[in-house]
């Protein structure tokens, strides 16, 4: 019966340590596969509105604005053009953001301070 436990067990350890691996590798492809499609949508859009929803997942922000039925996804980075805030602990709903399509830059008004963004391209 012990024997049976103890087999059982290491069985358990050398799966978890076969599939662990794989399964981080299948989310990483993911995460770039969902980024370079919302990129190339990101990137040829007008962006212009008010901020209804906010959200923020490995990296990658997810906004909703008043005036499109588009969730757009990005990447923004910390720059000192932005003072290095964070884009999705600054943005809050009722924000305005501004991207002309194929600009490397997004402007978001918070609180009548505007902070520029640029974001990572996804090819």
């Amino acid at each position: 019966m012990f024997e049976k436990r103890k087999i059982l067990k290491y069985l358990i350890i050398f799966g978890a340590v076969l599939v662990l691996p794989f399964a981080i590798y299948h989310e990483e492809v993911s995460i770039k596969r969902e980024a370079k499609i919302g990129y190339k949508i990101f990137n040829r859009s007008m962006v212009d509105g008010k901020i209804i929803k906010i959200s923020s997942s490995n990296g990658l922000s997810y906004i909703k604005l008043d005036n499109a039925d588009t969730e757009y996804i990005f990447m923004p980075r910390k720059t000192v053009i932005n003072n290095d805030r964070n884009f999705y602990l600054t943005a809050k709903v009722g924000d305005s953001i501004y991207k002309m399509p194929y600009s490397d830059t997004l402007i978001l008004t918070h609180k009548w301070q505007k902070y520029y963004y640029t974001f990572t391209k996804f090819k």
